[in-house]
């Protein structure tokens, strides 16, 4: 990465970072996006530079947890087997708490619970998710119904456990014997 990309970066992170405060302080519905530039000492065009809109300051890097999910269930694995292994590497242990897989709106469940526009787009991502998931068994050999149960299954998990303090293994045994029953039959 040359210099111009590790400025560009690290402006990108403190807007972040201002956005985050600004909504702490003050509430998502209440900051506007003028706010938010003069606080990252750049002009309101320059911020729609870095992020579209005000949603996506908060929801920039939204796709890469389905991405990193989908890339750690390759069709010859135990899919079931595979997501567990997934959570416990990628979500559950503190340090990967901080890593990028995780979007940041996921890291921010106060700010978007407080939100309207926050918590249907935090909806609407969960959806996506499931569909995108749904589509990569099928293309492994899935039929469409024990595709799309699975990957609700497994969103479902993946909402919980970043919106309530229930523990993964709890979570888990809730859905395991359906989760294992669909995942073992491609093609069903």
């Amino acid at each position: 990465m040359g210099k111009r990309e590790i400025k560009k970066a690290a402006k990108r992170l403190e807007i972040f970072n201002v956005a985050t405060k600004l909504f702490v302080q003050f509430g998502y519905d209440n900051v506007t996006t003028a706010e938010i530039a003069t606080q990252s000492h750049i002009a309101k065009k320059t911020l729609f530079e870095y992020f579209s809109s005000k949603e996506n300051i908060i929801f920039d890097h939204e796709t890469n947890l389905i991405d990193a999910l989908i890339l750690a269930l390759p069709p010859e694995s135990n899919i079931w087997e595979a997501f567990i292994a997934f959570v416990r590497k990628s979500i559950m242990t503190p340090k990967s708490r901080q890593q990028s897989i995780i979007p940041e709106a996921l890291q921010l469940p106060q700010i978007i619970q407080d939100s309207d526009v926050l918590t249907g787009r935090l909806l609407k991502m969960w959806a996506q998710d499931e569909k995108k998931l749904s589509a990569y068994f099928q293309t492994i050999g899935y039929a469409e119904a024990p595709a799309q149960a699975l990957a609700m299954i497994m969103i479902n998990i993946l909402r919980q456990l970043f919106a309530t303090e229930i523990p993964f293994e709890t979570l888990l045994a809730a859905h395991v014997d359906i989760a294992k029953l669909i995942s073992n039959t491609p093609n069903n």
